[in-house]
């Protein structure tokens, strides 16, 4: 479910339009990482990712989805390079690398982190 765009998403989100605008064949983020870019939506940052020895990876992705103009967050499990359309399950130790990693790829809004601070 989507959130209502605030004063800072906005401005990010503008930030990106022209990076996308100068360079719209790369289609990279603020970390200089590729962004997807779909039929239903396009990645706004390089995804938080956690490697598994098998393979397999868990992303915390921040979205722009297309139909509604909506920023979202997606936690999603991918195998073999593709998206799984199964649950992603994890243990605690490998949540918190998950959001680590995404933390340091701004994959969150400041105003996020602050009210998760908040709460924690």
């Amino acid at each position: 479910m989507g959130v209502a765009p605030t004063e800072a998403m906005n401005s990010d989100f503008e930030e990106l339009l022209s990076i996308f605008n100068e360079n719209p064949q790369e289609g990279r983020s603020r970390k200089g990482g590729c962004v997807r870019d779909t039929k239903y939506a396009r990645e706004l940052r390089e995804p938080g990712v956690k490697k598994w020895p098998t393979g397999s990876e868990g992303r915390i992705e921040r979205l722009l989805i297309k139909k509604s103009g909506t920023q979202e967050i997606r936690f999603s499990w991918w195998k073999d390079g593709r998206l799984a359309t199964r649950p992603l399950d994890l243990s605690e130790e490998d949540l918190l690398a998950l959001f680590e990693d995404a933390i340091a790829k701004d994959v969150f809004t400041t105003e996020f982190r602050a009210r998760l601070k908040s709460l924690l």
